[in-house]
């Protein structure tokens, strides 16, 4: 079991790691430079989601494993629902990062040998267990906190309110699912830490510290690249980091600052293939086989293949909402079938 700052310091590197890339690039996309709302509708969207996770964590008694157990057809469609959304969340994370490095910092390196030491590491401090991952994060969460505040209090010189005006000009439909999504990529990655026994404040209190700094740096944006530029970029998180300057002569510290999203990452990897491997009586070499076939598979074909990429950018929300909301649907259906058994 992880300790109460352990639990605060995974919470936020998981909250905002699905963000990077795909996930803020498509929420501008929608609602534009409205998107800030969409942030404050997502963050009360996601303490709700937040709130279900909780209350279906409460009937996990131990671990995941132990809960789903008995080879009956809701917990074998649960396992098969976890294994997808663990899955889903190693691609991703592992696409992210391949795209990320490639194209800020090693151009000219192939995608497969940026991913070795990733590979090497995570496989190593996955061998720790879920305790060692969270010292680590513990180590890291105040250091990367620190350089988002800083950040945020940097960019404020460049910052411009016009950008923000005339307010609500996007369509509510629009504004509405930009606000899903914030709340499915901040709260979803929760659905890793159901074996924690979190209390429910301190879960949402968690979650806050994360999605409001998402929050803020989706204000960041707005507020230095405007409606227009803002739909340009991909990693419009990273556009602006180039606007960053203090006492001018320090700039150019884009590349340092977005070493933080590694750690978003790095931390959600490391979960995700803890828990695939403690998901099933199978030796502790299958998640790690696992994890090599799911790097060779995006290094070798996705990566080669621009259209699929953007594909899957595109797509891989819609698949997060499924996926969270059939593992809901299912605990829900077990929470009601043990409140009967335990009336009989």
């Amino acid at each position: 079991m992880l300790t109460k700052n352990q639990n605060m310091a995974m919470s936020f590197f998981l909250t905002r790691a699905l963000f990077l890339g795909g996930g803020m690039s498509s929420i501008f996309a929608l609602s534009g430079k409205d998107a800030w709302i969409s942030g404050i509708l997502g963050i009360i969207l996601g303490i709700g989601i937040i709130y279900l996770i909780n209350l279906f964590g409460k009937d996990v008694n131990g671990s995941l494993k132990r809960y789903l157990a008995k080879n009956n057809l809701i917990n074998i469609s649960l396992k098969i629902l976890f294994f997808l959304f663990y899955s889903l969340i190693i691609f991703i994370g592992i696409l992210s990062i391949t795209t990320l490095v490639s194209s800020y910092y090693l151009n000219y390196t192939p995608s497969l040998m940026i991913c070795i030491p990733i590979v090497i590491l995570l496989i190593y401090l996955t061998m720790k267990g879920t305790k060692v991952l969270g010292r680590v994060a513990q180590i890291i969460f105040p250091l990367c906190l620190f350089i988002t505040i800083t950040k945020i209090f940097l960019l404020m010189e460049t910052a411009k309110i016009s950008y923000f005006l005339p307010l609500y000009t996007y369509p509510s439909s629009k504004i509405f699912i930009g606000s899903l999504i914030f709340a499915i990529l901040s709260s979803s990655p929760f659905l890793l830490l159901i074996d924690e026994k979190v209390p429910l404040k301190q879960n949402i209190i968690n979650y806050l510290i994360g999605s409001i700094t998402g929050l803020f740096i989706i204000i960041n944006i707005t507020s230095v690249l405007g409606d227009t530029l803002l739909k340009m970029f991909s990693y419009p998180e990273y556009a602006i980091l180039r606007k960053i300057e203090f006492f001018n002569f320090f700039e150019n510290v884009e590349n340092l600052i977005a070493f933080i999203w590694l750690g978003d990452l790095f931390i959600m990897l490391g979960t995700a293939v803890n828990r695939v491997k403690n998901l099933f009586a199978k030796p502790d070499w299958f998640a790690y086989l696992y994890l090599i076939i799911i790097v060779l598979f995006i290094t070798l074909y996705v990566e080669s293949n621009f259209a699929i990429i953007m594909f899957i950018y595109n797509r891989f929300i819609y698949l997060f909402g499924i996926l969270l909301l059939l593992i809901l649907i299912g605990f829900y259906i077990k929470h009601i079938l043990k409140k009967k058994y335990e009336k009989v």
